[in-house]
């Protein structure tokens, strides 16, 4: 199943995997197995449901009825299939996982061989809900057509390679003697596994020079701004950008409501309460990350050798005709986090991969005060929105 399911990146719509189980294994005993899987999170707790027609709970409210686990172990461990029943759970956050975790699903990721970021992750944002792709995992039990107990585990478009092969692969372990086939969702799509990684994005750590206060003065007169992508009618997209604060960390351009964005003392207050408490470094990421743009090669016009020099490597990012303007934006977007180590305060900076060397490139430049003639324009903006 292994070897013939590994090379699908085909844009679909769901994948599913369905799971025979033996005489010998009770339902319960395996949906409590797998409600246990280490990388599961309980927020948002899981949601349990019986079904009239199909097995998507949360995304069919009109064909299901919400049940308490109790309910829900009750049903099966008296063979009461008659309706169909779902478990829909959500996966922990990378950042937030222990070392060893981290360690196992990167071991399994498509891209820790061929990536092409040295510090791999992710976005630093945590999906607070239930919806049909990345972070979230559907287990459906029934009774197939020729009178066996089966379950489904759907994931759904977009849903992340690592953590699907991870939850598999741990049913498994527990249970050798389960047959695992695989099956095509609607029509004859699968899930995208070719665009969705756990690990698509490289972290970049600086030292804070004095304080955070300075820092944030220092990368934003530079050039770094912030900006929210939010829906307009149509299905249009609308942006906001701030030369004079921060936006809280989004999925790179998600579709989500308009956000009103921090201003700098705001964002220092966030900062400072988060790094003063007794947590992980995970969790300081996540509470800080804000979303950031790094700036266009086109700002720095007053001085054409840096501008070439930054447009050769800008151009290593992929470009497209059919919407330049997108891919420049998508190119230069990524996110900012302050956390504490050891007592000493760090910047993270996180951007796709191939923005790498553009990144650094960038800091040196402003490090050198080779850029330092764009102050002018970053003061102007910034009072402009003030």
């Amino acid at each position: 199943m292994f070897l013939y399911w590994d090379g699908y990146e085909i844009d679909g719509s769901d994948t599913a995997f369905d799971i025979t189980l033996p005489e010998n294994v009770q339902a319960w005993e395996f949906a409590e197995y797998f409600l246990n899987i280490p990388i599961f999170t309980d927020s948002p707790k899981p949601q349990y449901t019986r079904c009239w027609t199909n097995c998507y709970g949360v995304w069919h409210d009109n064909e299901c009825k919400k049940i308490t686990r109790e309910k829900l172990k009750s049903n099966l461990l008296s063979g009461n299939y008659k309706r169909k029943h779902s478990i829909e759970i959500n996966c922990q956050h990378p950042d937030l996982l222990s070392d060893e975790l981290r360690a196992r699903l990167y071991a399994i990721s498509k891209h820790s061989s061929g990536s092409k970021a040295e510090n791999s992750c992710m976005a630093p944002v945590v999906q607070q809900y239930f919806d049909r792709g990345g972070f979230t995992m559907q287990l459906c039990m029934y009774k197939s057509t020729n009178g066996k107990f089966t379950i489904s585990l759907h994931v759904g478009p977009g849903a992340y390679y690592e953590y699907t092969m991870f939850v598999l692969n741990y049913m498994r372990e527990r249970f050798p003697s389960v047959e695992i086939d695989f099956e095509h969702g609607f029509n004859t799509c699968t899930c995208n596994f070719g665009d969705d990684y756990l690990y698509e994005l490289e972290k970049i750590r600086l030292p804070v020079k004095y304080n955070v206060n300075y820092m944030l003065k220092w990368l934003t007169e530079h050039g770094l701004e912030s900006y929210c992508s939010y829906n307009e009618k149509d299905y249009k997209r609308g942006y906001d950008f701030a030369a004079d604060g921060f936006f809280i960390a989004e999925n790179f351009f998600g579709w989500s409501n308009k956000k009103d964005k921090l201003l700098f003392s705001k964002y220092l207050e966030l900062v400072d309460m988060s790094t003063a408490e007794n947590i992980g470094i995970g969790e300081q990421t996540i509470v800080t990350a804000v979303n950031i743009l790094l700036p266009p090669p086109e700002l720095f016009s007053e001085n054409p050798e840096i501008v070439q020099v930054l447009e050769k490597l800008f151009k290593t990012v992929e470009q497209t005709e059919w919407n330049k303007d997108w891919i420049n934006m998508y190119a230069r977007a990524g996110y900012m986090s302050f956390y504490t180590i050891d007592g000493v305060t760090t910047c993270e900076l996180r951007v796709r991969a191939e923005m790498k060397e553009y990144l650094q490139t960038w800091l040196n430049l402003s490090d050198s005060g080779m850029i330092d003639f764009i102050k002018p324009e970053m003061y102007k903006r910034r009072n402009e929105q003030d």
